[in-house]
């Protein structure tokens, strides 16, 4: 750098510092984007497991409706 703190011509166009610096940022990104990817995964098998969960509710929700019912009919049923 100069004296005012600038940089130079050569400093601007020394490709192999900038090289390295893209390099390191490209590195940065890759592993911020595998982060991600790993915090995505985490979320589509926890809505994967949630969604499970509700048809298993589902089901014994309707299960048991359906119990009540037929034991509500049934005496109806055996009385007409």
């Amino acid at each position: 750098m100069d004296e005012e703190g600038s940089r130079t011509l050569d400093e601007i166009f020394d490709f192999k510092e900038l090289n390295e610096q893209l390099r390191k940022d490209a590195q940065e990104a890759k592993q911020r984007a595998e982060a991600a990817e790993k915090k995505n995964d985490e979320l589509l098998e926890r809505i994967r497991v949630l969604e499970n969960k509700q048809a298993s509710l589902e089901t014994s929700f309707m299960e048991r409706m359906k119990a009540e019912l037929q034991a509500r009919l049934l005496p109806c049923d055996v009385i007409c």
